[in-house]
Protein backbone atom coordinates (compact mmCIF):
# COMPACT_ATOMS: atom_id res chain seq x y z
CA UNK A 1 0.00 0.00 0.00
CA UNK A 2 1.05 3.05 -0.46
CA UNK A 3 2.57 5.29 2.61
CA UNK A 4 -0.80 8.00 3.85
CA UNK A 5 -1.09 10.17 7.11
CA UNK A 6 -1.76 8.00 9.95
CA UNK A 7 -5.28 9.25 11.29
CA UNK A 8 -4.97 10.15 14.98
CA UNK A 9 -6.57 7.63 17.87
CA UNK A 10 -9.37 10.00 18.25
CA UNK A 11 -11.03 12.74 16.24
CA UNK A 12 -9.80 11.36 13.35
CA UNK A 13 -7.36 14.24 12.06
CA UNK A 14 -3.78 14.01 11.59
CA UNK A 15 -1.89 14.59 15.04
CA UNK A 16 0.02 17.21 14.93
CA UNK A 17 3.93 16.62 14.59
CA UNK A 18 3.13 12.67 13.52
CA UNK A 19 5.26 11.07 11.01
CA UNK A 20 2.93 10.10 8.21
CA UNK A 21 5.08 6.78 7.68
CA UNK A 22 4.54 4.64 10.86
CA UNK A 23 1.90 2.05 10.63
CA UNK A 24 2.63 2.27 6.57
CA UNK A 25 4.06 -0.46 4.35
CA UNK A 26 7.36 0.14 2.71
CA UNK A 27 8.94 -3.36 0.33
CA UNK A 28 6.75 -5.58 2.34
CA UNK A 29 7.81 -4.08 5.97
CA UNK A 30 5.18 -2.23 8.03
CA UNK A 31 7.17 0.34 9.44
CA UNK A 32 6.49 0.35 13.81
CA UNK A 33 9.15 2.72 15.16
CA UNK A 34 11.58 5.38 14.33
CA UNK A 35 15.02 4.45 15.36
CA UNK A 36 17.24 7.15 13.95
CA UNK A 37 16.52 10.42 11.70
CA UNK A 38 18.40 13.26 9.73
CA UNK A 39 17.79 15.63 7.10
CA UNK A 40 17.85 13.70 4.03
CA UNK A 41 16.77 10.35 5.07
CA UNK A 42 15.17 8.11 8.21
CA UNK A 43 15.51 4.28 9.88
CA UNK A 44 13.17 2.75 11.04
CA UNK A 45 11.96 -0.29 13.12
CA UNK A 46 9.77 -2.43 10.52
CA UNK A 47 8.16 -5.99 10.65
CA UNK A 48 7.75 -8.41 7.19
CA UNK A 49 4.06 -9.01 6.99
CA UNK A 50 4.90 -12.67 5.23
CA UNK A 51 7.16 -13.50 7.94
CA UNK A 52 6.88 -11.43 10.66
CA UNK A 53 11.04 -10.91 10.97
CA UNK A 54 11.64 -7.69 12.36
CA UNK A 55 13.95 -5.12 9.95
CA UNK A 56 15.48 -1.92 9.66
CA UNK A 57 14.16 0.24 7.14
CA UNK A 58 16.20 3.21 5.81
CA UNK A 59 14.23 5.98 4.18
CA UNK A 60 15.07 8.79 1.59
CA UNK A 61 13.65 11.87 1.75
CA UNK A 62 11.69 13.25 -1.47
CA UNK A 63 14.00 16.31 -1.55
CA UNK A 64 16.87 14.06 -1.46
CA UNK A 65 15.96 12.07 -4.50
CA UNK A 66 14.67 15.82 -6.15
CA UNK A 67 17.95 17.71 -5.55
CA UNK A 68 19.63 14.36 -7.02
CA UNK A 69 17.80 13.74 -10.21
CA UNK A 70 17.29 9.78 -8.76
CA UNK A 71 14.62 8.37 -10.73
CA UNK A 72 12.79 4.94 -9.34
CA UNK A 73 14.44 2.73 -12.20
CA UNK A 74 18.01 4.16 -11.98
CA UNK A 75 17.94 3.60 -7.57
CA UNK A 76 16.41 -0.42 -8.07
CA UNK A 77 19.30 -0.97 -11.02
CA UNK A 78 22.52 0.52 -9.57
CA UNK A 79 21.28 -0.58 -5.96
CA UNK A 80 20.25 -4.78 -6.91
CA UNK A 81 23.90 -5.15 -6.27
CA UNK A 82 23.64 -4.25 -2.69
CA UNK A 83 20.57 -7.48 -2.22
CA UNK A 84 23.76 -10.25 -3.41
CA UNK A 85 26.14 -9.05 -0.55
CA UNK A 86 26.60 -11.88 1.58
CA UNK A 87 29.19 -11.60 4.12
CA UNK A 88 29.04 -12.02 8.16
CA UNK A 89 30.26 -8.79 9.18
CA UNK A 90 28.36 -7.04 6.58
CA UNK A 91 24.38 -6.36 7.04
CA UNK A 92 22.24 -8.33 4.96
CA UNK A 93 19.72 -6.03 2.31
CA UNK A 94 16.43 -7.83 1.98
CA UNK A 95 15.21 -5.08 -0.78
CA UNK A 96 15.43 -1.75 -2.04
CA UNK A 97 13.36 -0.11 -4.28
CA UNK A 98 10.56 3.22 -4.62
CA UNK A 99 7.21 3.40 -3.02
CA UNK A 100 4.44 6.65 -3.76
CA UNK A 101 8.04 8.99 -4.19
CA UNK A 102 10.06 7.42 -0.83
CA UNK A 103 13.41 5.19 -1.97
CA UNK A 104 14.29 2.86 0.61
CA UNK A 105 16.45 0.28 1.53
CA UNK A 106 15.17 -3.23 3.91
CA UNK A 107 17.79 -4.32 5.74
CA UNK A 108 18.72 -6.84 8.25
CA UNK A 109 17.90 -5.58 12.14
CA UNK A 110 21.13 -5.96 14.29
CA UNK A 111 19.04 -6.32 17.49
CA UNK A 112 21.36 -5.47 20.25
CA UNK A 113 24.07 -4.22 18.16
CA UNK A 114 25.26 -0.69 18.93
CA UNK A 115 27.19 1.55 17.21
CA UNK A 116 31.06 1.46 17.35
CA UNK A 117 31.35 5.42 17.58
CA UNK A 118 29.08 4.61 21.41
CA UNK A 119 30.70 1.91 22.54
CA UNK A 120 33.99 3.86 22.34
CA UNK A 121 32.59 6.10 23.70
CA UNK A 122 31.29 4.91 26.69
CA UNK A 123 34.50 2.23 27.20
CA UNK A 124 37.98 2.83 25.08
CA UNK A 125 38.72 0.56 23.22
CA UNK A 126 42.09 -2.08 24.00
CA UNK A 127 44.42 -2.15 21.43
CA UNK A 128 43.92 -6.04 20.81
CA UNK A 129 40.19 -5.30 20.22
CA UNK A 130 41.08 -1.97 17.85
CA UNK A 131 43.06 -4.74 15.47
CA UNK A 132 40.19 -7.39 15.64
CA UNK A 133 37.31 -4.60 14.65
CA UNK A 134 39.62 -3.42 11.74
CA UNK A 135 40.23 -6.79 10.74
CA UNK A 136 36.87 -7.73 9.94
CA UNK A 137 36.12 -4.68 8.56
CA UNK A 138 39.02 -4.31 6.27
CA UNK A 139 37.77 -7.95 5.28
CA UNK A 140 34.22 -7.05 4.31
CA UNK A 141 36.09 -3.94 2.24
CA UNK A 142 37.72 -6.53 0.34
CA UNK A 143 34.52 -8.70 -0.28
CA UNK A 144 32.67 -5.41 -1.42
CA UNK A 145 35.54 -4.35 -3.90
CA UNK A 146 35.56 -7.50 -5.45
CA UNK A 147 32.06 -6.99 -6.06
CA UNK A 148 32.87 -4.11 -7.79
CA UNK A 149 31.29 -1.57 -5.15
CA UNK A 150 32.77 1.40 -2.87
CA UNK A 151 31.12 2.08 0.14
CA UNK A 152 31.96 5.73 0.49
CA UNK A 153 31.16 6.16 4.12
CA UNK A 154 33.10 4.43 6.91
CA UNK A 155 33.10 5.76 10.15
CA UNK A 156 32.44 4.94 13.36
CA UNK A 157 28.76 5.65 13.50
CA UNK A 158 28.48 3.31 10.29
CA UNK A 159 30.30 0.13 11.99
CA UNK A 160 28.17 -1.62 14.25
CA UNK A 161 29.15 -4.07 17.20
CA UNK A 162 26.33 -7.23 18.28
CA UNK A 163 26.00 -8.70 20.87
CA UNK A 164 28.53 -11.60 20.54
CA UNK A 165 30.81 -8.99 19.85
CA UNK A 166 30.95 -9.25 16.16
CA UNK A 167 31.84 -6.30 13.93
CA UNK A 168 29.28 -5.43 11.18
CA UNK A 169 29.81 -3.08 8.28
CA UNK A 170 25.73 -1.15 7.89
CA UNK A 171 24.85 2.05 5.83
CA UNK A 172 25.40 1.44 1.82
CA UNK A 173 23.34 4.56 1.13
CA UNK A 174 26.36 6.24 -0.39
CA UNK A 175 27.75 3.05 -1.85
CA UNK A 176 29.07 3.69 -5.58
CA UNK A 177 28.91 1.36 -8.14
CA UNK A 178 32.45 1.05 -9.92
CA UNK A 179 32.39 1.65 -13.85
CA UNK A 180 28.65 2.90 -13.45
CA UNK A 181 27.73 6.00 -15.86
CA UNK A 182 25.46 7.04 -12.90
CA UNK A 183 25.78 6.65 -9.78
CA UNK A 184 23.21 5.58 -6.50
CA UNK A 185 23.46 9.25 -5.04
CA UNK A 186 24.25 12.79 -6.99
CA UNK A 187 27.41 13.12 -8.57
CA UNK A 188 29.53 16.60 -8.22
CA UNK A 189 28.52 17.08 -4.87
CA UNK A 190 30.57 16.48 -1.64
CA UNK A 191 29.37 13.18 0.26
CA UNK A 192 30.15 11.28 3.05
CA UNK A 193 31.35 12.21 6.22
CA UNK A 194 34.37 14.87 6.34
CA UNK A 195 36.08 14.02 9.41
CA UNK A 196 36.63 10.81 8.29
CA UNK A 197 36.55 10.96 4.00
CA UNK A 198 39.94 11.11 1.90
CA UNK A 199 40.77 13.93 -0.24
CA UNK A 200 39.61 12.48 -3.56
CA UNK A 201 35.95 12.42 -1.61
CA UNK A 202 36.49 16.25 -0.43
CA UNK A 203 37.71 17.17 -3.63
CA UNK A 204 35.16 15.95 -6.27
CA UNK A 205 36.45 17.71 -9.38
CA UNK A 206 39.30 14.22 -9.87
CA UNK A 207 42.46 16.56 -8.00
CA UNK A 208 43.08 13.63 -6.03
CA UNK A 209 41.41 11.30 -8.09
CA UNK A 210 38.48 9.03 -8.43
CA UNK A 211 36.63 7.84 -5.56
CA UNK A 212 37.67 4.73 -5.61
CA UNK A 213 38.30 1.20 -3.47
CA UNK A 214 41.27 3.67 -1.88
CA UNK A 215 38.88 5.56 -0.24
CA UNK A 216 37.25 3.45 1.75
CA UNK A 217 40.73 2.35 2.76
CA UNK A 218 41.39 5.98 3.64
CA UNK A 219 38.51 6.28 5.65
CA UNK A 220 38.76 2.65 7.68
CA UNK A 221 42.29 4.38 8.70
CA UNK A 222 40.51 7.58 10.45
CA UNK A 223 38.37 5.29 12.02
CA UNK A 224 41.42 3.35 13.66
CA UNK A 225 42.75 7.02 14.49
CA UNK A 226 39.97 7.30 16.09
CA UNK A 227 39.57 4.06 18.06
CA UNK A 228 43.15 4.69 19.39
CA UNK A 229 42.77 8.52 20.02
CA UNK A 230 39.24 9.74 20.40
CA UNK A 231 39.57 11.83 17.76
CA UNK A 232 39.16 12.11 14.20
CA UNK A 233 42.51 12.95 11.77
CA UNK A 234 40.85 16.20 11.57
CA UNK A 235 38.66 18.44 13.14
CA UNK A 236 37.81 21.89 12.51
CA UNK A 237 34.82 24.16 13.83
CA UNK A 238 32.91 23.90 10.87
CA UNK A 239 32.91 21.04 8.19
CA UNK A 240 34.47 23.50 5.54
CA UNK A 241 37.35 24.09 8.06
CA UNK A 242 37.75 20.64 8.46
CA UNK A 243 38.31 20.28 4.40
CA UNK A 244 40.34 22.67 4.57
CA UNK A 245 43.01 21.02 7.27
CA UNK A 246 42.16 17.55 5.44
CA UNK A 247 43.57 19.08 1.90
CA UNK A 248 46.42 20.66 2.99
CA UNK A 249 47.51 19.43 6.28
CA UNK A 250 49.90 16.83 7.05
CA UNK A 251 48.03 13.79 9.06
CA UNK A 252 49.30 13.94 12.97
CA UNK A 253 50.34 10.92 14.41
CA UNK A 254 48.24 9.03 16.54
CA UNK A 255 51.07 9.29 19.48
CA UNK A 256 50.77 12.82 20.03
CA UNK A 257 47.28 12.70 21.21
CA UNK A 258 47.93 8.96 23.47
CA UNK A 259 51.58 7.70 23.27
CA UNK A 260 50.16 4.97 25.30
CA UNK A 261 47.70 3.92 22.89
CA UNK A 262 49.81 3.99 19.77
CA UNK A 263 51.72 1.20 19.46
CA UNK A 264 55.06 1.81 16.14
CA UNK A 265 53.64 -0.78 13.92
CA UNK A 266 50.32 0.18 14.41
CA UNK A 267 50.80 3.67 14.19
CA UNK A 268 53.08 3.22 11.23
CA UNK A 269 50.41 1.22 9.62
CA UNK A 270 47.38 3.87 10.23
CA UNK A 271 49.78 6.92 8.50
CA UNK A 272 50.25 4.98 5.28
CA UNK A 273 46.85 4.21 5.22
CA UNK A 274 45.75 8.16 5.65
CA UNK A 275 48.47 8.89 3.07
CA UNK A 276 47.07 11.85 0.90
CA UNK A 277 47.75 10.14 -2.50
CA UNK A 278 46.18 6.94 -3.40
CA UNK A 279 49.38 5.33 -4.56
CA UNK A 280 51.46 5.87 -1.41
CA UNK A 281 47.98 4.01 0.67
CA UNK A 282 48.00 0.14 0.53
CA UNK A 283 46.97 -1.03 -2.46
CA UNK A 284 43.78 -3.01 -1.29
CA UNK A 285 41.92 -3.97 1.85
CA UNK A 286 43.69 -7.34 1.52
CA UNK A 287 46.73 -5.95 2.03
CA UNK A 288 45.24 -3.56 5.28
CA UNK A 289 43.92 -7.12 6.45
CA UNK A 290 47.74 -9.15 6.09
CA UNK A 291 49.18 -6.13 8.06
CA UNK A 292 46.83 -6.06 11.10
CA UNK A 293 46.90 -9.42 11.04
CA UNK A 294 50.95 -9.53 11.65
CA UNK A 295 49.99 -7.36 14.66
CA UNK A 296 48.55 -10.18 16.09
CA UNK A 297 50.56 -11.88 18.57
CA UNK A 298 50.73 -15.82 17.63
CA UNK A 299 50.51 -18.17 20.45
CA UNK A 300 53.63 -20.67 21.20
CA UNK A 301 53.18 -23.83 18.93
CA UNK A 302 52.66 -26.88 21.37
CA UNK A 303 54.79 -30.20 20.72
CA UNK A 304 53.62 -32.34 18.32
CA UNK A 305 51.52 -35.04 20.53
CA UNK A 306 53.20 -38.65 20.99
CA UNK A 307 51.63 -41.10 18.55
CA UNK A 308 50.19 -44.30 21.01
CA UNK A 309 52.60 -46.53 22.07
CA UNK A 310 55.56 -43.47 21.20
CA UNK A 311 55.26 -41.63 24.30
CA UNK A 312 58.84 -42.34 25.03
CA UNK A 313 62.10 -42.31 23.47
CA UNK A 314 62.64 -45.94 21.94
CA UNK A 315 65.32 -48.11 24.78
CA UNK A 316 68.98 -48.32 23.23
CA UNK A 317 69.47 -51.77 22.25
CA UNK A 318 71.53 -53.92 24.80
CA UNK A 319 74.30 -55.68 22.87
CA UNK A 320 75.52 -59.05 24.70
CA UNK A 321 79.33 -59.36 25.08
CA UNK A 322 79.36 -62.20 22.51
CA UNK A 323 77.65 -60.05 19.90
CA UNK A 324 80.22 -57.50 20.46
CA UNK A 325 82.85 -60.56 20.35
CA UNK A 326 81.55 -61.79 17.25
CA UNK A 327 81.74 -58.56 15.19
CA UNK A 328 84.89 -57.97 13.36
CA UNK A 329 86.85 -55.01 14.59
CA UNK A 330 87.57 -51.85 13.35
CA UNK A 331 90.40 -49.70 12.80
CA UNK A 332 94.09 -50.59 14.09
CA UNK A 333 94.17 -49.26 18.09
CA UNK A 334 96.59 -50.60 20.10
CA UNK A 335 95.50 -52.58 23.19
CA UNK A 336 95.41 -51.69 26.32
CA UNK A 337 94.81 -53.85 29.58
CA UNK A 338 91.72 -52.66 31.37
CA UNK A 339 90.82 -54.09 34.46
CA UNK A 340 87.03 -55.00 34.52
CA UNK A 341 84.74 -57.10 36.65
CA UNK A 342 83.01 -60.28 35.02
CA UNK A 343 79.49 -59.99 33.92
CA UNK A 344 77.04 -61.77 36.27
CA UNK A 345 75.82 -63.21 32.65
CA UNK A 346 79.03 -64.95 32.27
CA UNK A 347 79.50 -67.98 34.28
CA UNK A 348 82.90 -68.12 36.40
CA UNK A 349 85.50 -70.51 34.51
CA UNK A 350 87.45 -72.54 36.23
CA UNK A 351 91.49 -71.54 36.94
CA UNK A 352 93.95 -73.00 34.39
CA UNK A 353 96.27 -75.51 36.59
CA UNK A 354 99.89 -74.95 36.01
CA UNK A 355 100.07 -77.02 33.23
CA UNK A 356 98.22 -75.13 30.93
CA UNK A 357 99.18 -72.94 28.00
CA UNK A 358 98.76 -70.10 30.86
CA UNK A 359 99.47 -69.92 34.60
CA UNK A 360 97.51 -68.71 37.02
CA UNK A 361 98.30 -65.09 38.14
CA UNK A 362 98.88 -64.11 34.42
CA UNK A 363 97.14 -60.86 33.38
CA UNK A 364 94.24 -62.20 30.66
CA UNK A 365 94.86 -61.24 27.03
CA UNK A 366 93.38 -58.47 26.03
CA UNK A 367 91.16 -58.22 22.74
CA UNK A 368 91.72 -55.70 19.65
CA UNK A 369 89.67 -52.45 20.89
CA UNK A 370 86.65 -52.55 19.43
CA UNK A 371 85.73 -48.97 17.37
CA UNK A 372 82.74 -46.70 17.65
CA UNK A 373 79.59 -48.98 16.58
CA UNK A 374 76.34 -47.50 15.79
CA UNK A 375 72.92 -49.03 17.75
CA UNK A 376 70.50 -50.82 16.01
CA UNK A 377 67.80 -47.77 15.16
CA UNK A 378 70.17 -45.13 16.75
CA UNK A 379 72.22 -42.12 14.62
CA UNK A 380 74.91 -41.78 16.83
CA UNK A 381 77.47 -43.82 17.64
CA UNK A 382 77.33 -45.77 20.58
CA UNK A 383 80.98 -46.72 22.18
CA UNK A 384 80.64 -50.77 22.69
CA UNK A 385 82.54 -51.86 25.77
CA UNK A 386 85.01 -54.80 24.81
CA UNK A 387 84.51 -58.21 27.16
CA UNK A 388 87.62 -59.50 28.88
CA UNK A 389 87.97 -63.49 30.37
CA UNK A 390 87.05 -62.86 34.18
CA UNK A 391 90.17 -62.85 36.14
CA UNK A 392 91.02 -66.22 37.95
CA UNK A 393 89.75 -68.00 40.74
CA UNK A 394 91.58 -67.13 44.15
CA UNK A 395 94.20 -69.66 44.89
CA UNK A 396 93.89 -72.24 48.14
CA UNK A 397 96.90 -74.64 49.22
CA UNK A 398 95.65 -78.00 50.95
CA UNK A 399 99.02 -80.09 51.99
CA UNK A 400 101.49 -78.28 49.80
CA UNK A 401 99.27 -78.20 46.37
CA UNK A 402 97.52 -75.42 44.63
CA UNK A 403 93.48 -76.35 44.66
CA UNK A 404 91.05 -74.91 42.43
CA UNK A 405 87.66 -74.48 43.23
CA UNK A 406 87.07 -78.20 42.95
CA UNK A 407 89.55 -79.45 44.97
CA UNK A 408 88.62 -77.15 47.58
CA UNK A 409 85.15 -79.29 47.53
CA UNK A 410 86.87 -82.31 48.43
CA UNK A 411 89.11 -81.25 50.91
CA UNK A 412 86.39 -79.77 52.73
CA UNK A 413 84.43 -83.33 52.80
CA UNK A 414 87.37 -85.05 53.58
CA UNK A 415 87.79 -82.60 56.28
CA UNK A 416 84.27 -83.77 57.68
CA UNK A 417 84.87 -87.46 57.40
CA UNK A 418 87.71 -87.31 59.60
CA UNK A 419 85.50 -85.19 62.45
CA UNK A 420 82.65 -87.58 62.19
CA UNK A 421 85.27 -90.72 62.13
CA UNK A 422 86.95 -89.32 65.57
CA UNK A 423 83.57 -89.04 67.08
CA UNK A 424 82.44 -91.93 66.06
CA UNK A 425 85.68 -92.88 67.67
CA UNK A 426 85.13 -91.25 70.85
CA UNK A 427 81.24 -92.46 71.38
CA UNK A 428 82.77 -96.29 70.89
CA UNK A 429 85.60 -96.25 73.48
CA UNK A 430 83.09 -94.38 76.05
CA UNK A 431 80.89 -97.59 75.35
CA UNK A 432 83.57 -100.04 75.61
CA UNK A 433 84.38 -98.68 78.83
CA UNK A 434 80.71 -98.23 80.47
CA UNK A 435 80.75 -101.53 79.58
CA UNK A 436 83.54 -102.63 81.14
CA UNK A 437 83.02 -101.11 84.27
CA UNK A 438 79.14 -102.28 84.64
CA UNK A 439 80.97 -105.53 83.95
CA UNK A 440 83.13 -105.25 86.22
CA UNK A 441 81.36 -104.29 88.78
CA UNK A 442 78.27 -106.71 88.32
CA UNK A 443 80.85 -109.63 88.19
CA UNK A 444 82.24 -108.57 91.65
CA UNK A 445 78.39 -108.48 93.42
CA UNK A 446 78.21 -111.93 92.10
CA UNK A 447 81.46 -113.47 93.75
Amino acid sequence: MSPEPRAAAAGGATAAGADPLLGNVLGGARLERCLNKSKLSAVYLGRLENSGLEVAVKVFSPAWSRGGGMTPERFVREGRSLASLDHPNIVKVYDIGEQAGYFFIVMNFLKGARPLKLVGDQCRLTIPQVVEVARAIANALAYIHNMGLVHRDVKPTNIHITGDGKPILADFSLVKVEGASQQLTQQGTILGTVNYMPPEQARPDGSFGPVGPAADIYALGATMFWMMTGEPPFKGRTPMETIIKLLKEDVPKPSKFRADRSPPALEKLVLKMLKKKQSDRPQSAHDVMQGLEALIPKAPTPPPAPTPGSSAPPPVPRVSSGEIAARKPVGTSPSVPVATRPSPADPMPAAKSSGSARTVGEPPAVPSAQAMTPAAGMGAPVMAAPSYPPPPAPEVKIMGTIAGPGHIVVAKSAFMLLIVAALFGWAVAGALATYVVLGGGAAGGGG
